[in-house]
């Protein structure tokens, strides 16, 4: 894994792009990308790969309007830890969750 700057520069972006390229499936948290706009700039940089992509978002559940285009997304409205343990059983297949967002999203 990597861990990257909350609005990546061009160096992130390239460290990211070139573990993914190593890796099956890439697992990208994103934290309001819809305030930084860099991370939409990862998430495309990702997509070039053709690894499926997950999603996390950590903070915003709107960023998915971002991106509507990702089949595999989890909104946990935070970056606590048991939030990020949560995700982690769902993305892993230890938890069935499956909820709906408590708010309107356009996607």
């Amino acid at each position: 894994g990597i861990v990257i700057r909350l609005n990546p520069e061009k160096d992130d972006i390239e460290k990211a792009v070139a573990l993914a390229e190593k890796s099956d499936v890439v697992i990208l948290g994103m934290c309001s990308a819809i305030i930084f706009g860099n991370q939409l700039t990862l998430y495309n940089e990702l997509k070039k790969t053709g690894k499926e992509i997950i999603v996390v978002a950590m903070e915003s559940p709107y960023d998915i309007e971002l991106i509507p285009e990702v089949k595999g997304y989890i909104a946990t409205y935070g970056a606590a830890r048991d939030w990020m343990r949560v995700a982690a059983e769902r993305i892993f297949g230890i938890n069935d969750i499956n909820a709906k967002p408590a708010i309107e999203i356009n996607w």
